[in-house]
């Protein structure tokens, strides 16, 4: 696949770190089924997979107006998930990592959004990004 972590020169990259009170395997288990993914993100407006996330599949979800087609680049359960693809002129590359602290599970998140639109794009890019922040 080529991809094998976010861009980091990108227009917009976010990192994020929180802890979970679940095991790695619960905290997991959720985030892969992205079939349930409305029922507990409520930023989430649509998501479908045809299947259980493997490299290569690409699932489908909606948010913020976005329609998104998602490939997975890179998966190691239950540790990592490494997956991106376009959106309306952007192409996002997520990837999450969990670790395993007592009872409960650390989960690192880091997202890169670029384009290959010029300059007014990134700035598209850069607004967007700031209004799902304002908005959140």
């Amino acid at each position: 696949m080529g991809v094998t972590g976010i861009d980091e020169n990108a227009a917009v990259v976010a990192r994020h770190e929180f802890r979970i009170d679940a095991p790695i395997g619960r905290v997991w288990a959720l985030h892969t089924d992205v079939n349930r993914w409305t029922t507990w993100q409520s930023d989430i407006d649509t998501a479908y997979a045809d299947g259980p996330l493997q490299l290569g599949s690409t699932f489908h979800w909606s948010t913020a107006g976005l329609h998104i087609a998602s490939t997975v680049y890179a998966i190691e359960a239950p540790r990592r998930i490494l997956w991106g693809g376009p959106a309306q002129g952007i192409v996002g590359i997520h990837e999450w990592t969990f670790t395993a602290d007592g009872d409960a599970t650390v989960v690192t998140t880091a997202e890169s959004w670029e384009t290959s639109h010029g300059v007014g794009c990134q700035a598209v890019v850069v607004f967007w990004c700031a209004q799902a922040v304002v908005s959140s």
